[in-house]
């Protein structure tokens, strides 16, 4: 679980945060934002399309067999975390794809 770390401005502005007297009370009202630690099916499949490439022509570009991403689409396996980070890197970055690439 990942959290999110609030600004001093965001800090200085939380009333509940200013009446805490202990840090127990202050991490009641910290919000948590909940990242998923491996790529979801979705986030797989929308990769792979905003690049327009077959199952197999993705795979080549982590290194891995077209059974793989198969698997990972399928929900039957999931990416490890680095791919994890290349799949959303790639969702937000599509042309960090050649980058891993030519890597």
């Amino acid at each position: 679980m990942k959290f999110k770390y609030l600004s001093a401005a965001e800090v200085k502005n939380m009333r509940a945060i200013g009446r805490a007297k202990t840090r127990k009370e202050l991490l009641r009202h910290v919000v948590v934002e909940k990242v998923e630690p491996y790529a979801t099916i979705k986030e797989i499949k929308e990769a792979r399309k905003a690049l327009g490439l077959s199952r197999k022509s993705f795979a080549e570009i982590f290194g891995m067999s077209k059974r793989t991403v198969e698997a990972w689409e399928q929900g039957l396996r999931s990416p490890d975390t680095l791919a994890t980070k290349n799949i959303r890197m790639i969702a937000k970055n599509p042309s960090f794809a050649e980058e891993l690439k030519a890597a």
